[in-house]
């Protein structure tokens, strides 16, 4: 009889403790502040508690059928409080050192009952209880809904899958995680600028900036730990630290939250999306408006922008050819830098740095110049740095210097640490400098790079401000230019995070010349929007590689239609480089967006106040139409348009029209939304629509705009309505606290308006004619 080999297979998992720790029964509680700290009992699953890391975030499996906990004689501290109406903070552990949120308004008052089922936390209509046995806790509205609710996945053998509340021992230290229900066809959104499905549903998001040299990918310069559930609810996690979002990748019951270390601060924000997306704002700084100028068309060339005489030469071009553009930008050469550090000297390439400002102005051009916040060493200006001890340290107390391994970081540089006061003066200085001496924005590129052996001057550790670093140096440049530059300033930023939108505007990154990478630029600005940002732009035309004619001219259509607009890459950006087709193209949507300036920038200021992004997702004004659940191709912008781009190939696309009445700007005809419609896309369209009962304002045809208070000349407003009578109104900014409220009466299909210095007018067809297209000349 042959000898056989028997193998069995144990199906048990390793029993390690050290692994997590649980919250469970409720020990205790005590009033605090605006709420209740609970203590609960914590300890181990009966039968031991196994942490598996399977990609982003931990799987939690116990081999014990039963509830409960094998007591370790330590404990849960968990705080429930609500500190302004319709937000519930839930904090784990000591108390927050680096926080973000700033809850403002008087909290609402609340009240504290127990039962045998537990406590019962009240407040301005809201209730949230606690369950005294099984660790849950559950959050109703005023009306009755369950806003959020904890959740415990289980094993169909051995427990936990996703336990609602615990630590975990990481290879990289402890993270503390929480397991929220995940309800039927509920959808997800935000996390700042990310490149991937519009719908996070099934996705795993790491809250990490990098430079992801990918913008197709999972990587992101500008992360935001904030989502939006279309059931009725946000999720905000405070904390510097690297977080972990599974959003159903792990078991389908519930979305997981993990942040490291041994605290968790977060927040719930209870309403409809747009309602958590303006509670955001509240707790985290309200956006700041950008000036009327800005909204101009914004150009940049690397190849030819290497010396005063190249930029001076395409300014003059584009005044001689009559293209409106008010911005010029030049990167790392205005320094005569080959790499991304910064010493703020000008090249020689620009050898009268105060002559070339004069010339520009002269023309009507506004200066955008590059920083970074790396110093490169054995500069005078890394020198001085250390001298006033200006740099990154690490726990030894030595300086950090980059090596430069990668090949674009040419030269070894050390980080100046924002989080040192002396050190961010320090860095402002040079800033004020620039803003002072002609510089009307500064492009804050970079600040991915915070060093993980880094100790910073405020005691956070290199993971813990790695996220922070970028807006860190983004809120010493943008005050630095405030100070100089007033209502005027703005800056431009690569990455970011909680916050961000008090330093505007930001930009989606280095991204190659394709159709593929202009779908998911448009992804990046969305997202952007459902994540923490009102103003977010790309580069148009692609970063890297050439554009065929045909993706220039689409990507100069779409990049007309989001809140700012720059053409910038490592090829010619001037619409004539590409054809007299393609020129007249370029030509007529540069024409029609600055007659669009006054409404865009009346738009600007009231998505400010409001707390939405300019170019906006479906899904935010239709959260309750499941057709615009995955619409990540078309969007709102300015409120009013939806904006369908093109994205190569096709003579036709199919456009979802949402439910109400939309005018085709483009014809004037009437549609009804709530379907869909196959429109033909020639070359010099894309589908656009308007919304009923709108106003655009229109200005007279300009090169340039006005710095400061916008003076918009002659104004017409266009009205698209289908009411016979009745009025409609809307708000026209000059400046961000001066605007007339524009009223039009309509009758019998006939409008006036009762402000003398606006020309009504209905709509009709937009005069898209061959003479408007110009010459490519």
């Amino acid at each position: 009889m042959p000898d056989f080999h028997r193998i069995g297979h144990d199906i048990t998992p390793e029993l390690n403790h050290d692994l997590a720790l649980c919250a469970g029964r409720v020990l205790s509680w005590e009033p605090v502040g605006e709420g209740i700290r609970v203590l609960y009992e914590a300890g181990l699953p009966r039968g031991g508690f196994q942490a598996a890391d399977t990609g982003d975030l931990a799987v939690f499996a116990s081999h014990s059928a039963a509830d409960g906990l094998e007591p370790t004689g330590q404990a849960f501290s968990v705080t429930f409080s609500f500190p302004r109406h319709g937000v519930l903070r839930v904090e784990v552990g000591s108390g927050n050192r680096y926080p973000y949120v700033v809850p403002n308004g008087p909290p609402p008052a609340f009240s504290v009952r127990e039962d045998d089922g537990g406590l019962h936390l009240e407040a301005g209509g809201f209730h949230l209880a606690i369950d005294r046995e099984r660790h849950l806790f559950t959050l109703w509205n005023p009306e009755g809904d369950v806003v959020v609710s904890q959740a415990a996945a289980k094993s169909i053998y051995w427990g936990y899958h996703a336990h609602p509340l615990c630590q975990v021992r990481r290879r990289n230290g402890i993270a503390t995680a929480i397991a929220l229900a995940r309800r039927a066809g509920e959808s997800y959104y935000g996390f700042g600028e990310q490149f991937t499905d519009l719908d996070r549903r099934n996705q795993a998001v790491d809250i990490w900036n990098v430079d992801p040299a990918n913008t197709l990918g999972n990587g992101s310069y500008a992360n935001i730990p904030l989502y939006l559930s279309t059931d009725g609810y946000g999720l905000l996690l405070d904390s510097p630290r690297r977080s972990r979002f599974d959003m159903g990748t792990t078991t389908s019951a519930a979305v997981m939250a993990e942040t490291e270390g041994e605290a968790l601060d977060l927040y719930v924000l209870a309403g409809t999306m747009k309602t958590a997306l303006n509670t955001y704002f509240d707790l985290t700084g309200r956006p700041s408006p950008t000036p009327p100028w800005s909204y101009g068309l914004w150009m940049s060339s690397l190849p030819t922008y290497t010396s005063a005489r190249g930029v001076l030469e395409a300014a003059e071009e584009f005044r001689r050819r009559g293209f409106p553009c008010d911005l010029l930008h030049v990167d790392p050469v205005w320094m005569g830098q080959k790499s991304l550090v910064c010493d703020f000297e000008w090249g020689p390439a620009f050898p009268d740095p105060d002559g070339f400002v004069r010339r520009l102005r002269a023309l009507g051009f506004k200066l955008s110049l590059w920083v970074s916040p790396y110093v490169p060493v054995g500069s005078p200006l890394h020198e001085e740095g250390l001298e006033r001890d200006c740099f990154v340290r690490d726990a030894e107390g030595r300086v950090l210097v980059n090596e430069g391994a990668m090949n674009f970081w040419s030269v070894p540089f050390s980080y100046v640490d924002f989080s040192s006061p002396g050190a961010a003066e320090w860095y402002k200085d040079r800033i004020r400098c620039l803003a002072a001496g002609g510089a009307d924005v500064i492009k804050n590129d970079l600040g991915e790079l915070g060093p993980a052996e880094a100790l910073y001057r405020d005691g956070l550790d290199g993971p813990g401000g790695h996220n922070r670093y970028c807006q860190d140096y983004a809120r010493a440049t943008w005050e630095a230019c405030r100070e100089v530059l007033g209502e005027d300033a703005m800056i431009w930023s690569r990455s970011g995070f909680i916050g961000a939108a008090t330093t505007p505007c930001h930009w989606a990154g280095d991204v190659s010349a394709d159709f593929e990478n202009m779908r998911g630029q448009l992804r990046a600005v969305l997202g952007a929007g459902l994540g923490g940002f009102v103003f977010f732009s790309h580069d148009t035309g692609g970063f890297t590689g050439t554009p065929t004619p045909e993706l220039y001219a689409r990507w100069f259509q779409m990049g007309c239609f989001t809140s700012h607009m720059r053409a910038h890459g490592c090829f010619p950006h001037e619409p004539w480089h590409y054809g007299d087709r393609v020129y007249g193209i370029c030509l007529a949507f540069a024409r029609l967006r600055y007659a669009l300036l006054p409404t865009l920038y009346s738009a600007s200021i009231c998505c400010c106040q409001e707390g939405r992004p300019m170019a906006s997702a479906l899904v935010l004004e239709y959260q309750d139409d499941l057709s615009v659940r995955g619409i990540d191709d078309q969007y709102l912008f300015a409120d009013s348009l939806l904006v369908c781009p093109v994205f190569g190939g096709d003579t036709r696309r199919s456009v979802y029209l949402p439910e109400g009445t939309w005018f085709d700007f483009h014809t004037g005809d009437i549609l009804q939304g709530g379907r869909r419609l196959s429109v033909e896309t020639p070359l010099e369209r894309i589908p656009l629509y308007v919304r009923d009962d709108t106003i655009l304002f229109l200005c007279d045809e300009r090169a340039f705009t006005p710095k400061g208070e916008a003076d918009w000349g002659r104004i017409r407003a266009r009205i698209y309505t289908t009411r016979e009578r009745g009025t409609l109104s809307r708000q026209l900014y000059q400046s961000r606290d001066r605007f007339r409220e524009i009223r039009v009466e309509i009758d019998g299909g006939v409008c006036r308006c009762d402000d003398p210095g606006v020309e009504c007018e209905r709509a009709a067809g937009w005069p898209w004619g061959e003479d408007r297209h110009g010459s490519g000349g």
